[in-house]
């Protein structure tokens, strides 16, 4: 299975990746920009692209699978790329808010945080992301604590916190001890 570990836009609707492998391309993805990607034709979200739990995603919780990904890589491009990825001004891609929340997971549009500060409340708790939408779950009763998301969305969430209870715990146990916490499994 095909893993993205960095990515950052090239030009047009092609961006220079890398993969687990270490191997470097150039995916052009103007043909893939249709349906639920259609928002990502405007060049102000397209060039926001990055590498998250091993796929690109865009803001607005946009999300492609990494192996048509992969299917997309032009050949012979692995010089472009890696001087594409090692050039890159990444100060722009990150805004401070992600920066300090790290994403757990991403599945179906949806972006799912997690941080941890004593300071502010120490309830195991998750921040899920759709568009310019947010809501933060209760880890141990799945609960929404404040904000909102679409009703499908919400539903969504709250059946991954389900099947991943343990595993979110174990992540709000990591972030405590000042750890980072490790991936979870999206919704399939």
């Amino acid at each position: 299975m095909a893993f993205v570990v960095d990515a950052v836009h090239a030009h047009d609707y092609v961006v220079a990746v890398r993969d687990d492998a270490d191997r470097f391309f150039l995916v052009d993805l103007t043909e893939a920009l249709t349906g639920h990607l259609a928002p990502c034709r405007e060049m102000s979200v397209f060039s926001g692209v990055r590498a998250v739990t091993g796929t690109l995603v865009w803001p607005g919780g946009y999300d492609i699978d990494p192996e048509h990904v992969m299917a997309l890589a032009k050949p012979l491009t692995s010089d472009k790329a890696r001087v594409t990825l090692q050039a890159a001004d990444r100060s722009k891609i990150l805004t401070h808010r992600e920066d300090l929340m790290p994403i757990i997971s991403v599945f179906f549009g949806l972006i799912v945080r997690m941080f941890h500060d004593e300071r502010r409340h120490d309830t195991p708790h998750l921040h899920a992301f759709y568009g310019e939408d947010e809501a933060v779950y209760d880890i141990i009763s799945g609960e929404t604590l404040t904000g909102e998301l679409p009703r499908r969305q919400d539903r969504l969430v709250q059946a991954w916190i389900e099947l991943h209870r343990d595993e979110l715990r174990a992540n709000w146990e990591l972030l405590r001890a000042g750890e980072q916490p490790v991936l979870v499994k999206g919704l399939e």
